[in-house]
């Protein structure tokens, strides 16, 4: 079980104590997700879309009410399901791994190709690390799963383009996961030690 604040972007267990994200995890390897001077600006279009993406994907976007940008970065998603045959199980579902401690919350599973895939939706290029944070939201999404059927054996990001077109980028070393895990070794260190 586990609990998030948004407003604080903080996840707690079930005692009550704060777990740490699979995002400060990775940021506390050294793992920089934006920088420059329009990083906030990024971040800001990033979120709009997810949440334009999230609202259409349960069926509550009112797409008369959307600015025409966002709706330009819809029809690239749309184009991504309609193009893959995407079948959504799960958006924006939160993960927790009570064996290594850490929580996180992934954008959508569904199955892709017969298989369950968990999706990285992105709106720049996600560089190598997205294939690091899809592996940790795996990795708390299949401790939580008692059939092998249900677990999720493929990681991919969408990357989606204001031109309404795509790109789809799948993950499958093996060693992905246990980066992530050296990336939490690191923060559990730094964290004990006050750094």
């Amino acid at each position: 079980m586990i609990e998030f604040n948004e407003g604080k972007h903080e996840y707690r267990n079930e005692s009550g104590m704060i777990i740490p994200s699979v995002t400060q995890i990775m940021k506390a390897a050294g793992f920089v997700f934006f920088q420059g001077p329009d990083s906030e600006r990024s971040m800001d279009l990033g979120r709009k879309v997810h949440k334009t993406c999230e609202l259409y994907d349960l069926n509550n976007l009112d797409e008369d009410l959307l600015d025409p940008i966002l709706r330009a970065y819809l029809a690239s998603w749309e184009k991504f399901l309609e193009d893959f045959k995407f079948k959504i199980k799960a958006v924006e579902g939160r993960v927790y791994s009570k064996k290594y401690g850490f929580a996180g919350t992934f954008d959508r599973i569904g199955v892709l190709g017969g298989v369950n895939t968990i999706i990285d939706i992105k709106t720049n290029n996600p560089g190598p690390f997205t294939a690091i944070q899809t592996a940790g939201y795996a990795l708390a999404y299949n401790e939580n799963v008692k059939s092998d059927k249900k677990k999720v054996v493929q990681r991919a990001s969408v990357i989606l383009e204001s031109s309404g077109k795509y790109k789809y980028r799948a993950y499958s070393s093996p060693q992905d996961e246990k980066v992530f895990l050296g990336c939490l070794n690191i923060y559990n260190w730094r964290k004990q030690n006050g750094k």
